[in-house]
Parts: C-alpha cells; sequence; structure tokens
C-alpha cells in the first residue's frame, strides 16, 4: 500500500485519544505516534523484519529534532521501540571538502545539499529496509554527527532489527530531487513536512549559532541570512512531495488539536470553542497566561567542548559543583552512564532519582528527552515528571488580593505549590509499598494544571527525571525537595541568551504586543532566571547548555 493509500484509509488520524496524553498533547507529534503504531498493526510482520521508515523534513530552526524525540517517546509509551537517525552523520567531512576546487566557498556553505554524502545516505537506508532478520544486515551501524570536532563519528548510532520497528530519519533534505538526493524519498513508508516561518526559524537559528567559535555575532547573523535562509528556502520546495504537511511551533501561535484533512493532505485545526463561564476578563487573562508556562523547547542542541569528569555521589554538596562531559556537543550520554552505575547501590523497588534545573530558555525539556532516550538505549525505562503540574491554578491565584500581580507572575516560584510536589516525590521514592503514583501535568491548551497525566509505575520505571525551574530552591515551601534527589543536574547557561530565547519562544502569546512581551520578559523571566542561578551551588553537577 503507497503512503497516500495508507494515509488515506485512516479516519482517525490525530484523534487526541487518553492513550497519546502527555506534557507534550498541544502538538501532532501524539498524532503521527498512534497513525504509525495503527500502521505496523494493520501489515503484521509480512515485511520479515522491515521496520516503519518516517521521514520528518523542515527548514534549519524548525524543531525537527525535538518533534523526534517527542514521537520517538510516545512510540515508547505504546510499546514501539523506535531509532531516530539523524542525517547530520552524512555531511562530507572538513578534510574532503578541503581538496575541492572552491574550498573556501563549499566550507562556507556547509550544510548545503552538495556538502552531504547522499549516496551513502540511500545505501544505509537500503541495508535498514531491505535487509532481514538473521542476516548480516540485521545490525547496521550509522554515522553520526560529532559537534566536538565538526565533523561525522563512524558507527554513532545502531539499528537493531529484532528491537527496533520504527525509524524515525530527519533532516533538510529527505524529499529534495536533485544533487542525488532523488530516490531517497521513495524509500520512507510515510513522510512529514514540518512547515515553518523562515524568519522566525532564522532569528532561532541566529541566537542558536551564537556558540560556533571563530564568528562575531554580525558574522553570525550575515551568514544564517546567506547561507541558512538559501537551505531553508531549498527546503521548503520540497514541500509538495511529502505525504503530510504539519505546523511547527513557529507558525501555530497556540497549538490546536490536529485532525487529519484527507483531500489536503494535511493537518487542520479541529478546535471548537468550549462555553466559558469565565467573565471576558478572566477569559482574556487566561489567555495571556496559559503559554508562559510552556517549557517545551524546540531549538535544537548545540555543541561544546569536552569538560572534567563528573561527580554523581548524593553525599552534602560541595562548594563548587563538578561539571560533566559533553556528548555529540551535550552531556546526556555521560550522564545516562552515572545513572547506570548509581542504579547498582539503590534499594529495591525505590527508583533513582534526578533533578534537572536550569532557567527559563535553557533546554530543560529537550535535554530530559534526550537523555531519557539515553537510558532507554541501556534497556532502563525512565519517567520523565516536569514539574510545570504543580503551578497553582488560575482560579485559585485569582482569589487573591493582588491576584493580577500572581497572574503576571505565574511562573514565580510562590505561584507553585511545592507541599504537592514535595508529597507526590515522597511517595515515589520511599512509599516502596504503593506500585503507582499519579502526578499532574500542564494542559497548555487551557493553561492549567491537569490531574493525573503523568503515572509512576513502580514495575517499570526505575528512573525518575523531574525538570523544573525550582527543584534545588530553599525558598518557603522548598527547602526539603532537594534533598528527595539522588542527583540533581544544574544546567548553565548565560542568561542574556536564554531571555532572547525567551522572547521570541513566546511572539506568540496572545493579547501581548510584541513590546509588552519584551517588557515581561525582563521583569519577570528574568527576575525568575537569577532565583533559578541562585540554586546552582546545591547541585551534584552542573553541565554546559545550548545558552553558554
Amino acid at each position: 500500500m503507497s503512503p497516500k493509500d495508507f494515509l488515506n484509509s485512516n479516519d482517525n488520524w490525530g484523534e487526541n485519544t487518553e492513550q497519546t496524553k502527555s506534557a507534550y498533547d498541544v502538538t501532532w507529534e501524539p498524532a503521527l505516534a498512534s497513525h504509525i503504531q495503527q500502521g505496523l498493526l494493520k501489515r503484521g510482520d509480512d515485511k520479515g523484519g522491515e521496520p516503519y521508515m518516517v521521514a520528518l523534513v523542515g527548514i534549519p530552526g524548525s524543531g525537527k529534532t525535538v518533534s523526534s524525540l517527542l514521537v520517538a517517546n510516545k512510540l515508547e509509551e505504546q510499546g514501539v521501540k523506535s531509532m531516530i537517525m539523524p542525517h547530520d552523520g552524512y555531511h562530507y567531512p572538513i578534510d574532503y571538502l578541503k581538496t575541492c576546487p572552491d574550498a573556501q566557498s563549499v566550507i562556507y556553505r556547509r550544510g548545503s545539499p552538495d556538502t552531504f554524502d547522499p549516496k551513502s545516505l540511500l545505501r544505509d537506508l537500503m541495508r535498514i529496509k531491505k535487509g532481514k532478520r538473521g542476516e548480516d544486515q540485521a545490525v547496521v551501524s550509522l554515522p553520526g554527527f560529532d559537534h566536538s570536532k565538526g565533523d561525522p563519528e563512524p558507527n554513532k548510532h545502531v539499528f537493531d532489527r529484532m528491537r527496533h520497528k520504527v525509524v524515525l530519519c530527519e533532516g533538510l533534505y529527505l524529499l529534495h530531487d536533485s544533487d542525488g538526493w532523488e530516490p531517497i524519498r521513495m524509500l520512507f513508508d510515510l513522510t512529514i513536512f514540518l512547515e515553518s516561518n523562515v524568519d522566525n526559524c532564522m532569528e532561532r537559528v541566529k541566537i542558536r549559532n551564537r556558540c560556533i567559535p571563530g564568528y562575531t555575532p554580525e558574522e553570525i547573523d550575515v551568514r544564517t541570512d546567506v547561507v541558512d535562509r538559501s537551505n531553508a528556502m531549498t527546503v521548503i520546495r520540497s514541500k509538495h512531495l511529502a505525504d503530510v504537511v504539519v505546523q511547527s511551533t513557529t507558525v501555530a501561535p497556540v497549538p490546536p488539536k490536529l485532525g487529519f484533512n484527507k483531500s489536503r493532505r494535511s493537518f487542520v485545526d479541529l478546535t471548537e470553542m468550549a462555553t466559558m463561564e469565565e467573565t471576558s476578563a478572566q477569559l482574556q487573562m487566561r489567555r495571556k497566561v496559559r503559554s508562559f508556562v510552556d517549557l517545551t523547547e524546540m531549538s535544537r542542541l548545540q555543541d561544546f567542548k569536552k569538560l572534567p569528569g563528573f561527580d554523581t555521589s548524593s553525599t552534602p554538596v560541595k562548594s563548587q559543583p563538578t561539571t560533566a562531559a559533553s556528548f555529540v556537543g551535550t552531556w546526556e550520554a555521560d550522564m545516562a552512564k552515572a545513572i547506570f552505575d548509581g542504579l547498582a547501590s539503590k534499594p529495591l523497588n525505590e527508583p533513582y532519582m534526578v533533578a534537572i534545573v536550569g532557567l527559563p530558555g535553557s533546554g530543560k525539556s529537550v535535554s530530559v528527552l534526550m537523555l531519557a532516550n539515553e537510558l532507554e538505549k541501556m534497556n532502563i525505562n525512565p519517567l520523565i515528571m516536569p514539574h510545570d503540574g504543580y503551578h497553582y491554578p488560575v482560579d485559585y491565584l485569582m482569589t487573591f488580593p493582588d491576584c493580577e500581580d500572581k497572574l503576571y507572575r505565574r511562573g514565580a516560584p510562590d505561584t507553585f505549590d511545592p507541599h504537592a510536589l514535595l508529597r507526590d516525590l515522597s511517595r515515589i521514592k520511599t512509599n516502596v509499598h504503593e506500585d503507582g503514583v499519579s502526578v499532574p501535568g500542564f494542559d497548555h491548551a487551557r493553561g492549567d494544571p491537569e490531574p493525573d497525566k503523568h503515572h509512576f509505575d513502580r514495575k517499570k520505571h526505575s528512573v525518575v527525571l523531574c525538570e523544573g525551574l525550582y527543584l534545588l530552591y530553599n525558598g518557603p515551601g522548598w527547602e526539603e525537595i532537594p534533598n528527595i534527589f539522588d542527583l540533581k543536574i544544574f544546567m548553565d547557561t548565560d542568561i542574556d541568551v536564554c531571555m532572547e530565547r525567551v522572547k521570541i519562544r513566546n511572539q506568540c502569546v496572545p493579547g501581548y504586543t510584541p513590546e509588552e512581551i519584551v517588557t515581561r520578559t525582563e521583569k519577570v523571566d528574568r527576575v525568575n532566571a537569577l532565583t533559578v542561578m541562585d540554586c546552582k551551588c546545591r547541585a551534584n553537577v552542573v553541565v554546559n547548555s545550548l545558552a553558554m
């Protein structure tokens, strides 16, 4: 069955079922994961070990990496193992580009279609798709990209035919129809195009690329407009070749409930306005508040140089926390190994508790997804527990005499319920006779906590990854929470870069002008960030995030 026929046969594409609810239900990824699972069930095992192949394509800065992680996470919740395969590993090495007649130009344009090796990508995708169980291609090693060296790294990713039922390949040019890329799109069962606002994406790319050594901020801006924007336009020209078009957060101001329009082969907004008993002023306040608490980071992580080793002990914290090594520009793989080692000393049925703390805009949510992915590679099942669900509801905040101030400052420590958070963390950690613990999440569509959004299963989850701003805070009500964790990670960041990312992220918030967004970021988010920075000394480990 062709991708088009397969898609058109599915009448329930995009249904927001209970099975797909998570902290990220406001996006399209849960619907895609459910669709993939349905496709696997329909075709059974007739393919003899051939995985379901998905391409995720979008312009630079459109959120491909994060969306791939979210889809993989949703598939994992549904019992389907997937492998994420970025096509970054198929860049030509710098040494090869130096041999080109126009080497200086090619290196400056690195990231354009002709600076990749599509023949090797096609070969490896064919090995994955056409290999059989029990043959030499039951396991296929694939290159990744070592950002610390700026070059491909052999055997970085491994496809295991017995384990991986889905391959999520993400990149710029998987639908490109020239320069040797033409046959590649035909290998996928489903191709997804992330539609994005080019100008918004370029602003994100400029911020993301601030960490590139050897360029001034002005040179970064010029290169983004000369190279990245040109590449983006090349990617956009391949949009018509996709099976499905979805909107990334750079397009959709408030993520809608998604459905599938067969006639257009793209997602459409099925959201209906619910009957509200609130006054118009209350509704306006809700709309202003709800998007400010969205901690989902849609920027791809960048590279950092390897730093000295780290200390994972849960003994009293030293005055200067140690720093963790980097992994493909980040630190998640090393921390996964530390957690794996730490599990050996844990009592039976007590999970290993990890806190990931950082400023607004520091990339906590993305890093937690990446850390969970690394743990799953070790056959460790983690639970991701954002502390967003412990915001006080809007209705509760409206009972305060200074309710307008509290609503404007929502996201500050005193607008959370730390006592409920401590209660649930204690139940998870110490109440070993309680097989399961349901904890709240945050419904971004309503702008309020949602009860029982996440579920800790003691028999399944040996690690809990709790991420948020104030897990190391020692202000009123928060003092005992840091002691719950076996490992406390602080993501060190440049506050100015984080605030610029927050300003861009919050441009989609309805009811505020761009000038009001900037003012609120400086008055509220920067103050919260400084509060978080004061907690750094209580961490066991300090790692560098993108914003460094």
